[in-house]
């Protein structure tokens, strides 16, 4: 079986490669006329920009039309507007292949693209439930998705990168787990290129932007300097932890954790030890799941494109664009840059009024106006803040909006104030030797965020700029969680590990700065605890190349199944539901949903019975279509079950031996309806 494409066919490939071509010359094109950019920085910065307004147009488009052509459209409304837009401007016309004489951009770019797509294939990691399954409904085109195991159930996801992939299989014929590995890893390389570019332009050199980005990838935490305390002293320090339950499985105590590998699903031949992974400050090449690095690639853009324009109308739009597309693929950066940004425009009309300084319509032009319509998007566009803000509308005025309940767990009070981490739970600011186990498990960006913090909020002079509204946002979401709550902590812990990022992003540039004039020790210093900080990113790297020459699909199917996905993906019946006793493979495979869960985490009671007794009778008087069973799952129902499938109206569809004993069956038992 081919691991990429289901169709095999190189006319879709060449017919998706050019639906990308019209959104990054667009972008390129957009870019040229809307900002005044450095010329290296037009080329990548260009294409990241159209992925970005891409995602976000097809996203609103799909809402209104029929999936290929939302897609088809917001291509051609992309590339149709930079086209108009540089003739409109004839130096942007001019200037409009300039970009190109900085080619070898692009062969990084791919360079970078081409070795994370290849490791992303040995990995299945977070290639759970929620993703594969997601994109293959999203694919027959459920934008904005449902819950693909209860369809009646609107999912209040960040489905960001997720509208990508299903362009990819919808359109360029690939499998589900080869277009999410692709999408990751596009993404993952436009944002290393996109961080070179940030620092470049702060640091006016290149020794820095290679240094800097290697930081802003691979810097983490330090959960490994942990093994230097002594075993009776670590013991005593991490006496009252209340340890997640990665922390758990990997040991049940800190000190046994710590000399054991991280448990997960999908890892490749070499596990991750779980002292070079933190649950606070994963390095930028463990982010993998959600969403990938589609947030913090679109932070650096926004970086990059923020400053001096050329045009208001075609940039403010374009910027509001943007910011929606961070609304719809982090929805807690959103949420930390909005209030970051009003609290600073707050801060310069205050200023301005106290001494008479009359109004500046520019500033509301240049940050109002984009946050504005940003914000009516994000209510509107679909994702979790749309679900979100729905769900309370229909719980405040008595209207039906169903949703997936555990998508919101709710907010309560957390005292004494704790910093919680995705593996060792709330570590209390109380306890000294827990906040001693906080500073290693946040890594050196937690000692950088107050100096960095400070640094750019004194800079009043440029409240214009954007690097003063991360700064404020990010302190709001560092704090926020150490005295509130989540029903599950583990989801709140982004919250903290989006702020320390954003650290080493605002942090590296001022510091190279300073150092080159410091003193010989600091310099020896920093340099120390640079290699502190990416120590474990290069750790996690070497294990994630080992898994290269293996390929997968994903953790709950083999690799053969991905010929039901060649044969029958989205062409069974529309309304078709699929049985499976794990019903995320059936609808991976065939992009059909079904109702066999309450929610993300809990399976009904009515499919519960049917999978223990799965007679073709029943299962079609619930509503199934199709059963897919496994060995597995043969052999644990009753022989009389099992003669039921002999019946003449449950046809054996498709059947597969696999090695091993293994099978899979796919029966159409529609004719078994009572």
């Amino acid at each position: 079986m081919d691991y990429w494409t289901r169709t095999g066919s190189p006319a879709d490939i060449a017919v998706f490669t050019m639906l990308c071509l019209l959104w990054a010359v667009g972008g390129v094109m957009i870019a040229n006329s809307a900002f005044r950019l450095k010329q290296r920085e037009k080329l990548v910065g260009g294409v990241a920009l159209g992925f970005l307004l891409f995602v976000v147009l097809s996203n609103l488009l799909a809402q209104l039309l029929t999936l290929p052509l939302a897609y088809w459209l917001a291509s051609s409304i992309l590339f149709l507007t930079g086209l108009v837009t540089a003739i409109q401007y004839k130096e942007c016309l001019r200037s409009s292949l300039e970009p190109l004489r900085h080619w070898p951009q692009l062969l990084a770019l791919g360079g970078i693209f081409l070795f994370f797509t290849l490791i992303l294939r040995g990995l299945a990691i977070f290639d759970d439930y929620y993703h594969l399954p997601l994109i293959s409904v999203m694919a027959t085109g459920d934008i904005p998705p449902h819950f693909y195991l209860d369809p009646s159930l609107n999912l209040a996801y960040h489905y960001g990168l997720q509208v990508f992939a299903a362009a990819m299989v919808r359109l360029g014929g690939f499998f589900t787990w080869s277009a999410w590995d692709i999408s990751r890893a596009f993404v993952f390389a436009c944002t290393v290129v996109l961080a070179w570019l940030w620092i470049r332009r702060l640091t006016r050199s290149q020794l820095p932007a290679y240094l800097g980005t290697i930081l802003l990838i691979l810097g983490g935490a330090t959960r490994w300097l942990l093994l230097l305390i002594p075993t009776p002293l670590l013991n005593s320090m991490s006496a009252n932890l209340h340890m997640d339950i990665s922390g758990m499985t990997a040991g049940g105590n800190l000190v046994t954790a710590l000399t054991n590998y991280w448990p997960m699903d999908g890892g490749g031949p070499l596990p991750f030890p779980f002292a070079f992974v933190s649950g606070i400050l994963e390095p930028l090449n463990m982010q993998l799941g959600a969403t990938g690095a589609m947030w913090e690639m679109t932070i650096l853009l926004l970086l990059i494109i923020w400053g001096a324009r050329k045009t208001w109308l075609l940039s403010s739009l374009t910027i509001s664009l943007v910011l929606a597309s961070l609304a719809l693929s982090a929805e807690n950066v959103f949420v930390l840059l909005a209030a970051g940004m009003g609290i600073m425009l707050t801060i310069s009309l205050i200023r301005n009024h106290l001494r008479h300084h009359p109004g500046n319509p520019n500033l509301l032009k240049t940050w109002g106006a984009p946050l504005a319509v940003s914000l009516v998007l994000a209510l509107l566009q679909g994702g979790y803040i749309t679900g979100g803000v729905f769900s309370l509308l229909s719980h405040l005025t008595g209207r039906s909006y169903p949703v997936v309940e555990t998508d919101f767990q709710g907010f309560s009070l957390r005292w004494p104030p704790a910093i919680p981490s995705g593996h060792l739970g709330p570590l209390s600011l109380t306890d000294p030797g827990q906040v001693v186990i906080l500073l290693v498990e946040a890594g050196p960006a937690l000692i950088l965020f107050p100096l960095v913090m400070i640094y750019w909020l004194k800079r009043r002079s440029e409240t214009r700029h954007l690097p003063q509204s991360l700064a404020a946002g990010a302190i709001i979401s560092l704090l926020f969680p150490a005295f509130f709550k989540y029903g599950l902590d583990f989801d709140i812990t982004r919250l903290v590990g989006a702020s320390l990022w954003l650290s080493y992003v605002l942090a590296f540039p001022v510091l190279w700065l300073w150092l080159v004039r410091a003193r010989y020790g600091f310099r020896m210093a920093a340099g120390v605890g640079y290699g502190i900080a990416i120590l474990a990113g290069l750790v996690t790297l070497s294990i994630e190349m080992v898994a290269i020459p293996i390929p997968q699909t994903t953790y709950y199917i083999e690799y053969h199944e991905g010929d039901f996905a060649r044969t029958y993906w989205n062409r069974l019946e529309t309304n078709a539901q699929v049985l499976d006793s794990m019903p995320e493979r059936a609808v991976m495979l065939f992009g059909r949903p079904s109702f066999a869960a309450t929610d993300v985490y809990q399976r009904s009671e009515s499919w519960k019975e049917l999978v223990s007794r799965p007679d073709p009778s029943s299962a079609a008087a619930a509503g199934y279509a199709y059963v897919y069973m496994n060995e597995s799952w043969w052999q644990s129902i009753a022989p009389d079950i099992q003669a039921a499938y002999q019946q003449p109206c449950a046809q054996l569809v498709e059947a597969m031996d696999m090695p091993g004993g293994q099978f899979r069956r796919l029966y159409n038992i529609q004719a078994c309806h009572p």
